[in-house]
């Protein structure tokens, strides 16, 4: 019986072994799917840990490549971009035609006749560009060749055949520097006044009013006094067409993005020395094309403007879009009176006129002509927009001021700077003041005013293709990866969630299994059954023998 006992514990054995064997691969089996899920599970909650990560970060994210895309750097596209040559813009002049210069010279209020516009196409070169360092500040220096190529289509009439009569500027210049205390001798007053037979107003053709004009009272000044008068010829943008000018050096933003685009020297300067106080002369601003980067309403920047030699502040009025492409938002700049500077701020150390201008007017006498005789020039908005009321008081046939159509306009890219659009507006304005040794010329003219000689339109429209590049980079290229990182977000947490419940499905399917499975092994187990079913022991001894 023994023999039988010890053979049947052996089949035994051997069956627990391969039900074993059997067991563990079904356990194996069952926990592939709970490892495969589980394993897809954590890659989904990293895929959506990150992707929330970079929806969270994704604004930091494009300002920081907003900032390292608008620095000149090299090779880069925004300094390939600044060194082509910029869009024609274009450029308009309207002049105020005095009408009746005997009555005014009898007392009567001046009657002006705007005329205009006289339209030319500004084309801006920049040449010998260059790097250079101020100050441990990575800049470029260049110079800037402006041409203007005037439109007889879109202009009123030929500027070699019109004429216009204004303020004589010689006469002007003579009379504001003998008020001062500069410029020539009475004695020398009085030649110059018989050779010349000088008059407060002239008569020239718009050509000679706007690129200059030989006068002889300037040409005897300039032989007796070619210290005081360097030059026989006065216009209103005299030396601008087609003449280079320099050096400009500007920061190119690499150690800050928002700083690119400043002056720091012009012509050799790194201030200017036509203003009373150190603070006026300090060169502050951009040149207009580009402003500080990340624009909100109401914000400030500045514009450092070369014809009036000194910086203004635009403010960020409201949002709208530019005429060329509609999809780009841009926000409106303009400047009005509250951002002006005061008008000590900004008074010459040689005046031309009063010691400093009147709101709204920017003295401009020394800023074009450093000299001791100087045209007393005073620049405003059009038609004196956001100027004092009594400016426009002595004159006849002026509009009212529109801000419309009258303001200095940018609009511009908020996130980069860029202005894409440009409507800049000046009127240029005699100071008729007379003097004691020239009385004779002023008769019974009502002063002191200011006559308006011109005002100018300079309109500069970014093209569609460089506005809708413009909107691709910085909006519908960023938008689109915005989208799908979303969309990978959702997924993956859709996803998430879906696995996770199947996963708790599987464990507990498995955990429920494996109760069942050890249940039946107990019930079934060979060894228990077979002590089970054996005859039961009479005795010790039988007890012994059968172990």
């Amino acid at each position: 019986m023994t023999c039988q006992t010890s053979q049947m514990h052996e089949n035994e054995v051997k069956r627990e072994g391969v039900v074993s064997f059997q067991r563990m691969k079904y356990h194996r089996r069952s926990r592939l799917p709970i490892l495969l899920t589980s394993t897809a599970l954590a890659l989904c909650f990293l895929i959506g840990v990150a992707s929330l990560a970079l929806l969270l970060l994704f604004d930091n994210i494009v300002e920081w490549k907003i900032s390292e895309s608008v620095k000149l750097q090299n090779d880069s596209a925004a300094l390939k971009s600044w060194k082509s040559n910029d869009v024609a813009s274009k450029f308009s002049v309207f002049f105020y035609n005095l009408t009746n210069p005997t009555e005014m010279l009898a007392g009567e209020k001046p009657m002006l006749q705007a005329i205009g516009p006289y339209v030319y196409w500004q084309e801006n070169e920049k040449v010998n560009i260059s790097w250079t360092e101020i100050d441990g500040v990575p800049a470029i220096s260049y110079f800037k060749r402006s041409t203007y190529k005037f439109d007889l289509a879109l202009s009123v009439g030929d500027p070699q055949n019109d004429l216009i009569t204004s303020a004589n500027l010689p006469i002007l210049a003579i009379s504001a520097a003998n008020n001062a205390g500069r410029g020539p001798s009475p004695s020398t007053i009085e030649m110059v006044k018989f050779w010349a037979s000088p008059q407060i107003f002239t008569t020239q053709t718009v050509h000679g009013f706007l690129w200059g004009y030989f006068d002889t009272m300037l040409s005897l000044c300039k032989v007796f006094y070619p210290e005081m008068c360097r030059t026989d010829q006065v216009g209103l943008l005299l030396n601008t067409n087609n003449t280079l000018k320099g050096p400009y050096i500007i920061d190119a933003g690499i150690k800050n993005s928002s700083n690119v685009g400043k002056f720091l020297s012009i012509k050799g300067n790194r201030e200017l020395n036509i203003w009373s106080t150190k603070q006026a002369n300090k060169i502050r601003g951009t040149d207009g094309t580009r402003l500080a980067k990340g624009i909100h309403a109401g914000d400030l920047r500045e514009v450092f403007v070369a014809l009036l030699c000194q910086p203004i502040k635009v403010a960020a009025k409201a949002f709208t879009h530019p005429s060329a492409f509609q999809d780009l938002k841009v926000v409106e700049m303009d400047l009005d009176s509250s951002k002006y500077p005061p008008g000590e701020a900004y008074c010459p150390d040689k005046v031309s006129g009063p010691e400093c201008p009147p709101r709204g007017l920017f003295d401009i006498s020394q800023c074009s002509v450093r000299s001791d005789v100087a045209p007393p020039i005073f620049a405003s908005m059009p038609h004196f927009l956001n100027s004092l009321e009594n400016l426009t008081a002595p004159f006849r046939g002026l509009r009212s001021a529109d801000p419309r159509r009258d303001n200095f306009k940018l609009l511009v890219e908020p996130k980069t700077g860029i202005v894409v659009e440009a409507h800049i507006r000046l009127q240029v304005n005699a100071h008729i003041e007379r003097s004691a040794h020239m009385a004779d010329l002023y008769k019974n003219i009502s002063d002191p005013m200011y006559l308006p000689i011109a005002w100018f339109e300079n309109e500069i429209e970014g093209g569609s293709e460089a506005l809708r590049l413009l909107h691709s980079a910085v909006y519908a290229q960023p938008g689109h990866v915005y989208m799908m990182i979303y969309i990978s977000f959702i997924l993956a947490a859709v996803l998430f969630g879906l696995l996770l419940v199947a996963n708790v499905i599987l464990v507990l399917a498995r955990s429920s299994k494996c109760t069942c499975s050890v249940f039946r092994s107990r019930k079934q187990n060979p060894s228990v059954r077979h002590l089970l079913l054996e005859a039961p022991v009479d005795s010790a001894s039988d007890l012994i023998a059968l172990i």
